[in-house]
């Protein structure tokens, strides 16, 4: 809070951000107007200015605010959750999560594996890739952390992480992240089925499975036209 000695008149309000690191002041938003009171604690004036009257003791303030997004992942039997790369970008820009590790635990700087950054409010694509061709896996949804749900709010805690309620599934994959809110979002993947093969290679039995009911299906319905036909 500064305060100064005016000379009375109309004055313009602005503002402007200093944040640590510089970088950071981009990413932050005006968070509605300006609110002005007087001594006493009665509104006046606000908006972008003010006219300021002879002996008048006057206070003005304004909040500004960014947003947090959070990348998690959430891996079935077979897979690890730090065999993935997870990133965060909005449109052509400088991606603000770049090649994550894969954890189950949100981490900021200084930690070695960071998933959450200090965004601007907006919408981001997400995206994860393997980190090597041998890991196969099937993504089955991304779901985001529902922060309205008071049973779902504070640090992700392994309730919250196995808790169905705290977590809704993202059709698509942009996702929007609002003024002041902090967003998570997890990707959800499963390994695929194996495929058994006979040990002398060719096709695998499931496969002559799915064949032979297909011909047997094929083999019915001929066999059932042919009855009708006998009996007409």
């Amino acid at each position: 809070v500064t305060r100064n000695n005016m000379v009375p008149g109309t004055y313009s309000l602005a503002e402007t951000l200093i944040a640590s690191p510089a970088a950071n002041s981009s990413k932050f938003t005006q968070n509605g107007g300006w609110s002005c009171v007087d001594a006493g604690g009665a509104p006046i004036g606000g908006g972008v200015g003010i006219d300021l009257l002879p002996n008048a003791d006057v206070a003005c303030a304004v909040s500004k605010a960014a947003a947090g997004l959070t990348l998690l992942r959430l891996v079935g039997t077979g897979l690890v959750a730090s065999d993935f790369r997870l990133t965060a970008q909005a449109g052509t820009a400088t991606p603000v999560l770049n090649g994550v590790v894969g954890s189950t635990t949100p981490a900021v700087a200084p930690a070695a594996a960071v998933n959450s950054a200090l965004v601007p409010a907006g919408f981001f694509s997400v995206r994860e890739t393997a980190t090597g061709s041998s890991t196969r896996y099937i993504q089955q949804r991304i779901e985001q952390l529902d922060i309205s749900n008071p049973v779902c709010a504070g640090p992700v805690t392994s309730a919250i992480w196995d808790n169905p309620v705290c977590w809704s599934e993202v059709f698509g994959d942009v996702v929007e992240t609002g003024l002041g809110e902090r967003t998570v979002i997890r990707f959800v993947n499963i390994a695929p089925p194996d495929v058994e093969l006979p040990l002398t290679g060719g096709q695998s039995a499931a496969t002559y499975g799915v064949i032979g009911v297909i011909l047997l299906a094929v083999a019915l319905t001929a066999g059932f036209i042919v009855r009708r036909r006998r009996l007409t």
